[in-house]
């Protein structure tokens, strides 16, 4: 302990700053590794996790190719029924629920599986019991229900004091609650707060559930002992052709091929947009953590240099090269261990303020959670031991090296203590030398992904989404399919705007199946009399069962035409409105109004029950612009065909959150039992579907802003350390006239000459890799000349400002001093 500080007090300042330096890039790299662990290779929270398998249908046509597609109930009791490689075979698919009984109805998230379910994963209830086999028999389904350890705890708050074997209601229907979960179990959704048999999906939401040939239901399954998992995949691939053929799928193409797909449970969770955001924050992580390994690095061969004579004469006098690197490498070991136990405090004081971090957060959800929030555990503590241990092979084994090297004899009759001979020298290649180079081309990585993600966002910004956003409140309604069937639909949404219209303040309202940039249904679109492209097919367009309002309420213009009125109602000839977007595609020569067209899903499903176009109006944005596929849209009124769960659109006169309590009494004047989902303005849905490319942008901006601080204090430092040791030499060349300009311009040149190279192979590097953020830019091409151009000017600028005051303060030295003190 008392080397330790003897070693630190010798030289405060540098110390101190080096492990500053250390303890930022180790807990860097550790929060980046722990990202990724999480993200991608820690195993699921559940004892039988790596014995479960999730079994794909996967469908490949000329016009495109799903590897991935769910099954259909039938097909899935096909797969339970003939395999042989698999067992407990389990039906999973997320729900959401209302729940009644209380003052305000309340959504609560769901699962419908099998029995076996909480076999297959290695859970069971700490309360009451599981699912009978009986129980989850189609066509005699029991209302029984597990919950969650947080439900349960919800429910006592709120007055019931044993929760199993007391009845809730869900979606209007009695069920008893006969088992609770443990309190770190919330199913493979990550959230579910009850789970039901897969048999009582009927009678809560869709009445064919179990006998639809729709794909939506995800099947699970463990893999039988002394079964590989290549004999699985090829079983699977048998019997998802044998069960297309038993029971076609309506998602399956008519033209294409059929086959079925394997996958393990812990690598079906991983997201490719996860697992992207993690390894590019692994990757910024990464840079700076050899940023910082740089600088300090540059930092303890400064020490080494000053100490060149001292080295010198203990290899004079015989010592052995083995005791020279142990003097030099323990000022490394020293700093490095500082650094790596504060950077572990840092890590454990985050945690213990912020709890548990979910980076991938702003990606969304899939099928599964992604189970990636970061907590302080032996995993962290593991990645930090792998930067601490890198950080001090780095810091000890480089300076040490340099010491032993350069230790030559010459240096005892050296009688130049400035000479740049004796010293660090920026004029020749070299370890400093080296420092300057890799230190600009990791910054200018950093700072060219930076400036393509900001310049991204900021175009992101600018889009015209096509829709007057401001005063427009938004929230859905769910009513169970079970309860309000399409047929039903049209009277139901009726008596809701009826209501809502009526509230003072209230301008117009609407309804569709998706707010614009978060998604909507899609469907193919055919003309009639005109044959589809036989190969592709007719294209996929955003469909939309629409209020006679809706181009009101939302602010889209018409175009051409009419708009959608109440005259269109069930028993009207069946209109349909395009956008522009669909005008272009469908009709170039501006032949639009007045054509039929049809496409499939809906009671417009063949030629003999067309719409007639009848307008155009301005293209709205459905998608998220990054990897748009389409703005071409139709809407016909929902007078015509609809589903209950639509999302409605209320435009007011005041402010919208204002107007919630009044909106809702509406609705529930005639829904009282449904409650009002995800409530918020229209421009909030807007700004927040910018969400995961701001946060993109804002992360990696702040790494390239540390990063570029952190090389110019590289360059300030090493340069400033050079400069010094070749004073002598400046102050000759003072002393035979040199002028004080001639000085700055000699040091701003040796000092910028590897930083600038390093900017150029550093722009390479970024353009050679810029091809990673393809998929996150939207409008930028990948290393894009003007951004790379705009980077290295601003780096190449900070460097100078870097050189620019160990040269002002080498052109202040005065030569009879320097040249006294040598």
């Amino acid at each position: 302990m008392r080397a330790l500080l003897r070693s630190l007090s010798r030289h405060p300042v540098s110390s101190a700053a080096g492990v500053l330096m250390g303890a930022i890039g180790i807990a860097l790299l550790t929060f980046g590794f722990a990202v990724l662990d999480a993200a991608r290779w820690r195993a699921l929270p559940f004892p039988n996790a790596r014995e479960a398998l999730v079994l794909h249908t996967s469908y490949t046509s000329a016009r495109e190719m799903r590897p991935e597609v769910r099954w259909s109930f039938p097909r899935l009791q096909y797969v339970r029924e003939h395999a042989t490689t698999v067992d407990r075979v389990t039906a999973y698919t997320t729900t959401s629920l209302t729940l009644t009984g209380r003052d305000e109805p309340e959504v609560i998230a769901g699962e419908f599986v099998s029995a076996e379910y909480f076999a297959l994963l290695g859970v069971a209830p700490v309360a009451g019991r599981g699912f009978a086999a009986d129980e989850d028999i189609p066509g005699t389904p029991r209302a029984v229900a597990l919950v969650s350890a947080a439900f349960q705890s919800r429910r006592q708050l709120l007055g019931d004091s044993a929760v199993v074997g007391g009845t809730i209601r869900l979606n209007a229907q009695p069920v008893a609650i006969i088992g609770v979960m443990p309190p770190s179990f919330r199913g493979l959704s990550g959230g579910a707060d009850v789970w039901l048999p897969t048999a009582m999906a009927p009678v809560l939401t869709y009445p064919e559930y179990l006998t639809t040939d729709q794909d939506f239901i995800t099947l699970l399954a463990r893999r039988v002992p002394g079964r590989s998992l290549d004999e699985v995949q090829a079983e699977i691939r048998a019997l998802a052709v044998a069960a297309q053929r038993a029971s076609p799928s309506d998602d399956a193409p008519v033209d294409g091929s059929v086959s079925g797909l394997a996958k393990p449970l812990n690598a079906a969770r991983v997201r490719s947009d996860g697992s992207r955001a993690a390894t590019l924050a692994l990757a910024g992580s990464a840079l700076l953590y050899l940023l910082t390994l740089a600088n300090l690095v540059a930092l303890l061969l400064g020490r080494v240099v000053a100490r060149r004579r001292e080295t010198a004469v203990t290899i004079a006098i015989g010592a052995p090269h083995a005791r020279v690197w142990r003097a030099n490498a323990r000022d490394g070991a020293v700093l490095v261990t500082v650094a790596a136990a504060l950077a572990l405090a840092v890590v454990a004081a985050w945690f213990r303020i912020a709890g548990p971090i979910d980076p991938l957060a702003s990606v969304g959800r899939g099928t599964f959670a992604t189970f990636s929030a970061v907590t302080l555990g032996w995993s962290v503590v593991m990645w930090w031991l792998v930067a601490s241990l890198l950080a001090l092979i780095a810091a000890t084994t480089i300076p040490a090296w340099y010491a032993v090297r350069h230790a030559a004899l010459d240096h005892l009759h050296d009688g130049a203590h400035g000479s740049a001979a004796s010293g660090v020298s920026l004029r020749r290649p070299g370890v400093a030398a080296a420092i300057l180079a890799i230190e600009s081309a990791l910054a200018m990585v950093l700072v060219v992904a930076a400036g393509q993600l900001l310049e991204s966002y900021r175009r992101l910004q600018r889009v015209d989404v096509g829709v007057e956003p401001t005063h427009v409140l938004t929230f859905e309604l769910h009513p169970p399919e079970s309860r309000v069937p399409p047929d039903a639909a049209p009277r139901f949404i009726d008596g809701v705007l009826e209501s809502v219209r009526v509230v003072p303040g209230v301008i117009a309202a609407s309804v569709d199946g998706g707010a614009p940039l978060a998604g909507s249904a899609s469907a193919p679109l055919t003309v009639v009399g005109r044959p589809d492209d036989p190969v592709t097919g007719a294209p996929i367009v955003w469909r939309h069962y629409v209020g006679p309002d809706h181009f009101e309420t939302l602010g889209i213009p018409v175009r051409a035409g009419r708009s959608l009125t109440v005259a269109d109602r069930a028993d009207a000839p069946r209109v349909a409105v395009i956008s522009e977007s669909a005008a272009r595609q469908y009709f170039p020569a501006g032949e639009a109004i007045g054509r039929r067209i049809w496409f499939d899903g809906s009671s417009l499903s063949s030629p003999d029950s067309s719409a007639e176009v009848v307008g155009i109006v301005g293209d709205v944005k459905y998608d998220s612009p990054i990897g748009e596929r389409t703005t071409a849209s139709f809407y016909t009124p929902y007078a015509q065909f609809t589903y209950g769960w639509r999302v409605y659109f209320v435009r007011v006169a005041g402010e919208p959150r204002a107007m919630v309590r009044g909106i809702t009494d509406a609705v529930h004047r005639v829904a009282p039992d449904l409650p009002l989902r995800n409530v918020r303005p229209l421009d909030e849905i807007l700004t927040s579907s910018r969400s995961a490319p701001r946060s993109a942008a804002r992360g990696t901006g702040a790494l390239a802003l540390l990063g570029m601080l952190l090389a110019t204090c590289g360059i300030w430092a090493v340069v400033s350390h050079a400069t010094a040791q070749k004073s002598r030499d400046v102050a000759i060349r003072l002393a035979h006239g040199a002028t004080t300009g001639g000085v700055i311009r000699l040091v701003m040149r040796d000092g910028l000459a590897w930083p600038v190279a390093g900017t150029v192979a550093g722009a390479v590097l970024a353009v050679a890799f810029s091809g990673v953020l393809r998929a996150m830019l939207y409008d930028v091409a990948p290393g894009e000349p003007r951004i790379v151009a705009g980077a290295a000017m601003v780096f190449v600028l900070a460097a100078c400002a870097a050189c620019l005051f160990p040269a002002w303060r080498a052109s202040r030295i005065n030569p009879i001093e320097a040249l006294r003190a040598d």
